[in-house]
């Protein structure tokens, strides 16, 4: 995985990303595998402002550990 610095706070952040828009859409079990499998992959960059808000329980228990 590739990595910019974000200039303000030195963060790396990974240059591929994740929106959230349609996430719950795949359903709960499959959504919450493919965000885990992301994060495996080296995916750190996770776009939730547009999402819909069924996507925002997905998100936090796919990443709680």
């Amino acid at each position: 995985m590739k990595y910019r610095i974000n200039r303000k706070t030195g963060d790396r952040i990974s240059e591929i990303g994740i929106g959230s828009s349609y996430m719950y859409e795949a359903g709960r079990e499959e959504a919450i595998k493919a965000l885990r499998r992301a994060v495996e992959g080296g995916i750190n960059y996770f776009d939730l402002a547009a999402g819909h808000g069924d996507s925002f329980p997905i998100y936090g228990e796919a990443l709680e550990p």
